[in-house]
């Protein structure tokens, strides 16, 4: 296991939870070798939805290295409308 994850697991998985529970977070997952980094999908109207869980994300705020915070949003006929990434 990936030595930051146990750290921050359950913080992050409470958050995760509640964000599927507000129909925002549609599919997530660790990726694996290495197993650090992950994968999430959000639905929104904007990228805001996903940013805002990233800003208060433990495995982002409380990271000993820089984070790439990528988002993204597709139309409902599959066109891309923006995509945005940042280092945190």
């Amino acid at each position: 296991m990936f030595p930051r994850r146990p750290r921050h697991r359950n913080e992050h998985l409470e958050k995760a939870w509640q964000a599927s529970e507000r129909g925002e977070l549609v599919v997530g997952g660790a990726l694996a070798n290495p197993m650090d980094g992950a994968v999430l999908l959000f639905k929104g109207g904007s990228p805001e939805v996903a940013e805002n869980f990233a800003k208060a994300d433990p495995y982002v705020t409380k990271r000993d290295r820089e984070t790439l915070v990528c988002a993204g949003m597709v139309d409902g006929c599959g066109r891309r409308c923006f995509d945005t990434c940042q280092a945190v």
